[in-house]
């Protein structure tokens, strides 16, 4: 049971070392700083090797305590914490509570970075089309219905030389 708890707290350690990466990320982003982007995306992909890693030990653990436990091998945390006696049984419903928490506030952050990325996308494409002299693309609407742009076939760099 010790076992458990001292895994879970490590596992919850990760999970918000990586929330705070994420974090960070946003900062950067937010910033355009690709360095600071760069440097995080490493990060991100230590916690993540450190998180899973855990994640598999915790799984084992759970589904040996869920034998001695008399439970069926595919029980959960929350499960195995019910059947636990007193304050081993506290201790890990509140971790599991504890990593709920931080999974929701890293999904969260990571739905903010994606629409920062995708809105500096957005905008490298208006800039790389104004640079080009290129013209929207957007369909049109005339009397007789919709009227398909005109493409111009001009690039940043003429490829033909």
């Amino acid at each position: 049971m010790h076992d458990l708890g001292a895994l879970l707290n490590e596992q919850v350690g990760a999970l918000q070392l990586l929330e705070e990466v994420i974090r960070r990320q946003r900062k950067f982003l937010r910033g355009r700083d690709v360095p600071g982007i760069i440097e995080t995306v490493s990060d991100q992909g230590r916690c993540l090797e450190k998180v899973h890693r855990l994640d598999r030990e915790r799984a084992r653990i759970v589904r040996s305590l869920s034998a001695d436990l008399g439970l069926p091998g595919d029980s959960t945390l929350t499960t195995v914490a019910n059947r636990m006696d007193g304050a081993a049984g506290e201790e890990i419903r509140a971790l599991g509570v504890a990593m709920r928490s931080t999974l929701e506030n890293i999904e969260r952050v990571n739905r903010d970075n994606r629409r920062v990325l995708q809105q500096s996308l957005k905008l490298v494409q208006e800039m790389m089309s104004a640079a080009v002299g290129s013209k929207s693309t957007a369909t049109t609407y005339g009397d007789s219905g919709a009227i398909e742009p005109q493409r111009q076939s001009r690039t940043l760099v003429d490829r033909t030389t």
